[in-house]
């Protein structure tokens, strides 16, 4: 079992020591990447535990997580709270709004989805919304980068190219700095955390009494996406750090949480306590932490490792995630156009990105041709 020092991410280690951190935080489900962030956005991932499942013999022959029930942001906007959702990657690779179908009626698509580089502007201006949720870069390009996602080094045994954990600090320190010199830091929560633990070892089991089933759904064994699990069980704990200058420094929080209790506390801070599923319904919120009636005024220092210089990655062939994400995105374009980039003839990341790009401007309109634009 391999780990980080804590030298050796200072950003998330820093922030840790200097706010808080969350040594009972679990993923919401013991399982993949999608149907995790399908709990922290919607609070179920509707009986699904896998990200894709194959259709045919193809490799663009998929099938994906596609969640078809309300949202956290379905909520805000009902009651008039604006949100945002601000992606590393090309807006088709977006991953909220590639699994979370209820995103779809929120047009035109720039009054609530950004480029990750819109976001640090619109803290510098004071500008962002009451909800933000910032997705990492997930596919590395020319264009936009190396991966920020601080994925384990799949892809090194799959294409021969490596990641580096050090762009996912450098991108912790880059929202941190922003939102420390924003005119609203005195009133923010960041919250850093993971939507899966990627298979690793933990010697702590999950909590009892077991998780609440969000919806009773349960799709059997050999369904497309199913296993016959039935949801009352948590995964294993991942990383979760909380800042904000209503923490007090050095504070560790033993509280059991998982994805669900971000909805949780957004929606006892502005929703009355509305609850999506059982699942968020029972799960804590993370008010406990911030027991400062006054902000700090002290600016701790958390001062970032430089990570490799970037030399370019897209000539590299796409890993099999890379490839599923990408068929993901090309049903997405199906749905909203009728035209397919056609993933078959793309092999390489920069042509991924290229192709995707290509379509985006098409796909919004598209999407606000099919929908009444949001009141």
């Amino acid at each position: 079992m391999n780990c980080f020092t804590p030298e050796s991410l200072p950003v998330i280690n820093g922030l840790a020591r200097e706010y808080a951190v969350c040594d009972h935080w679990y993923s919401s489900v013991p399982t993949q990447t999608f149907p995790n962030r399908s709990f922290v956005h919607a609070a179920t991932s509707s009986g699904y535990v896998t990200n894709f499942w194959k259709t045919g013999t193809h490799d663009w022959d998929i099938g994906y997580l596609l969640n078809e029930t309300p949202t956290i942001y379905n909520k805000l906007s009902e009651q008039g709270i604006d949100w945002r959702i601000y992606y590393g990657n090309a807006l088709l690779m977006c991953n909220a709004l590639l699994i979370q179908k209820e995103l779809w009626q929120y047009v035109p698509l720039d009054r609530h989805f950004f480029p990750f580089s819109q976001f640090v502007e619109d803290a510098r201006n004071g500008n962002l919304p009451a909800y933000t949720f910032i997705e990492p870069n997930m596919l590395c390009s020319q264009k936009y980068g190396a991966e920020n996602d601080m994925h384990p080094a799949f892809a090194i045994t799959a294409t021969g190219a490596a990641t580096n954990a050090l762009y996912g600090d450098e991108l912790i320190y880059k929202i941190y700095e922003a939102l420390r010199k924003s005119p609203g830091w005195n009133r923010t929560l960041l919250v850093i955390t993971f939507d899966e633990h990627g298979g690793t070892y933990d010697h702590l089991p999950t909590p009892p009494p077991f998780a609440k089933s969000p919806d009773g759904i349960v799709i059997p064994p050999g369904a497309p996406g199913g296993s016959g699990f039935n949801f009352e069980r948590f995964g294993v704990r991942v990383p979760a750090v909380l800042v904000s200058p209503l923490i007090e420094k050095g504070t560790v929080c033993n509280t059991d949480f998982d994805h669900t209790s971000i909805i949780r506390t957004v929606s006892r801070r502005w929703l009355n306590s509305e609850h999506l599923t059982e699942r968020d319904k029972h799960a804590n919120d993370l008010g406990e932490v911030l027991t400062r009636a006054t902000p700090r005024t002290d600016v701790p220092e958390i001062t970032p490792h430089p990570p490799p210089p970037f030399k370019g990655c897209g000539a590299h062939p796409l890993a099999p995630l890379h490839q599923d994400m990408v068929n993901a995105a090309d049903n997405f374009l199906k749905h909203h156009t009728g035209e397919s980039i056609h993933p078959e003839t793309i092999q390489t990341t920069d042509q991924a990105v290229e192709a995707l790009d290509a379509k985006e401007a098409q796909v919004r309109l598209a999407m606000a041709g099919k929908n009444s634009p949001e009141l």
